[in-house]
């Protein structure tokens, strides 16, 4: 169901995309005053509803990045005893225990129908799994 969801958010691209050239080529080969204001009007109305699509998605995956912001507890991070991954809303990682910093990085996350897989590095390293398996957690915004 969720790559359904994907595509529809595609064609609802393609259909704003598709109507503002629509409109924009029907301004041009107008001839007259009135009908080059109206689909001036039609092309900048499918475009701005664009614009504010775009602008809505992004502020929705922002959202759902910092909502997974904040300090996991790792057990099993070699050499460290209580260490902690702090992630940032910035997309970096910092692997501390309060006093050393034992490894920073980039994260990103990717969701699928039924799974939640937290990137750290560009290794592929996952956040709870191998030697960043962790207990608990403490979101920054609940």
């Amino acid at each position: 169901m969720n790559a359904l969801g994907e595509l529809f958010i595609y064609v609802i691209y393609g259909v704003f995309i598709i109507l503002s050239i629509a409109f924009f080529m029907r301004t041009l080969i107008s001839k007259k005053k009135w009908a080059k204001w109206i689909w001036g009007s039609a092309t900048a109305f499918w475009f701005t509803c664009l614009i504010f699509f775009a602008i809505h998605m992004k502020n929705v995956k922002r959202s759902n990045d910092l909502s997974i912001v904040g300090t996991y507890n790792l057990t099993q991070y070699p050499n460290c005893i209580n260490c902690k991954a702090v992630l940032d809303e910035n997309y970096t990682f910092t692997i501390t225990n309060g006093i050393k910093v034992f490894e920073k990085g980039i994260w990103r996350y990717e969701v699928g129908g039924d799974y939640f897989v937290i990137y750290l590095n560009k290794n592929g390293d996952q956040l709870g799994s191998g030697d960043y398996k962790y207990n608990t957690y403490k979101l920054k915004y609940p």
